[in-house]
């Protein structure tokens, strides 16, 4: 697999017929894919992250294999739990979705500080909490 910049470079450099053989060379992935890439890279269990996050175990595997779209905060419960960098963070909000963190709402500005600072989803909310915003739920 290219890396996106590999990619990018190749689409800007390409003439028309070299795009239709490049476009066709990239596989889109699904939050499953990632979420399971993510595991496997970060070597965490999806009973690991069940453990960290409090979900029950049906939903959680339901969330896990993309039969049920999780809340945006059931999300970034997950990615904590992964200890997933803010980048890894945003992919799986946007693979399953939802909006980016964005650092001008003061609720996100928190919650990207608990993800870069690897915080616990407890840890997070308790920092929520401390500046009276609404706890991940």
């Amino acid at each position: 697999m290219k890396s996106t910049t590999d990619l990018l470079n190749i689409i800007k450099n390409s003439k028309d017929e070299a795009l239709k053989e490049t476009i066709e060379t990239i596989k889109e992935m699904s939050f499953s894919e990632y979420f399971d890439y993510l595991c496997r890279i970060k070597e965490v269990s999806r009973s690991d992250i069940i453990r960290q996050t409090n979900l029950s175990r049906t939903y959680a595997y339901q969330i896990f294999d993309g039969s049920k779209k999780a809340g945006r905060d059931k999300i970034i419960q997950i990615a904590l739990a992964l200890k997933g960098s803010l980048k890894e963070t945003e992919r799986l909000l946007k693979l399953s979705g939802h909006s980016p963190l964005y650092s001008k709402i003061r609720r996100d500005a928190v919650l990207i500080f608990a993800i870069e600072h690897q915080l616990t989803a407890i840890a997070a909310n308790e920092l929520l909490d401390d500046f009276q915003f609404e706890c991940l739920e």
